[in-house]
């Protein structure tokens, strides 16, 4: 039935120019139109692996790489790192029943001094929230032939902050022999695989990430991955540009962790 469906697909489009199409289709869509995917792990707490959740995935289980956007689950993940930042963002308790961050605060403005350590290691304000430092890195993923699939966000916080440090680490020590020199690879010509293990600390048990890296990023990547900075840093541009961390707040749907961004990592 399927073939027989195909062929009569093919039939029909025979005279189409889907390229010329393409010109003059999806209008008024924009990057304000459209929901930027979040790579995130799935917690062992997670709604996508609960069934009867609205948002539950048969093939998700916990430890695997979540599609936010499209609910598609990896085992691994093949990305180019495109852009990066951090940022200190105020979150309300779940028991709130706010979803989203309540503040979004340059590191510099060194809001955490305001806070004091609870029971369980948070950072709280006196207003009783607390303030979760967090990376964003901004990808380009790839399939296994390095054709660039998509563009995402992955946030790393509270444990897995450590390893957007070391991540960073890493491509700033990434060198290839080219032309008999050894030259550094921006960022941009480097290709990392992300999967995840699971770790423990005197709380409990989660799955967090591991990097490595995977080698170069040919050319065409490396232009979509640079073409995806560029409205990355707009997003952040459109972030910062509120006088008030409520204004900033605004955007945190895609500019910082919005809740389909935020970890699931109880430590």
């Amino acid at each position: 039935m399927s073939k027989a469906v195909n062929k009569k697909s093919e039939s029909t489009l025979a005279n189409v120019d889907l390229n010329a199409l393409l010109k003059n289709s999806f209008d008024n869509i924009d990057s304000q139109s459209v929901s930027m995917p979040y790579f995130k792990v799935v917690a062992k707490q997670s709604d996508v692996i609960e069934p009867g959740s609205a948002n539950y995935i048969e093939s998700a289980k916990p430890g695997m790489i979540l599609n936010s956007a499209l609910g598609q689950v990896f085992d691994k993940i093949r990305v180019i790192p495109s852009y990066f930042y951090v940022k200190d963002l105020e979150w309300a308790d779940r028991e709130s029943g706010t979803n989203r961050p309540v503040g979004s605060y340059d590191v510099s403005e060194n809001i955490v001094s305001r806070t004091t350590k609870d029971e369980r290691g948070k950072d709280r304000l006196e207003n009783g929230n607390y303030i979760e430092r967090t990376a964003h890195h901004f990808v380009t993923r790839l399939d296994e032939n390095n054709n660039v699939l998509d563009n995402g966000i992955i946030t790393m916080s509270r444990t897995q902050f450590k390893k957007s440090q070391r991540w960073n680490t890493m491509q700033l020590a990434q060198y290839e022999e080219i032309g008999g020199k050894r030259q550094q690879l921006p960022n941009h010509a480097q290709i990392y695989t992300l999967s995840t293990t699971l770790e423990k600390n005197n709380l409990g048990t989660w799955y967090g990430w591991v990097i490595n890296y995977a080698g170069m990023a040919p050319a065409e990547a490396i232009q979509r991955s640079v073409a995806f900075r560029e409205s990355a840093s707009k997003m952040q541009s459109v972030s910062d540009a509120g006088e008030s961390a409520t204004a900033k707040t605004e955007t945190a749907s895609v500019t910082t962790s919005s809740s389909q961004g935020k970890e699931e990592t109880p430590f």
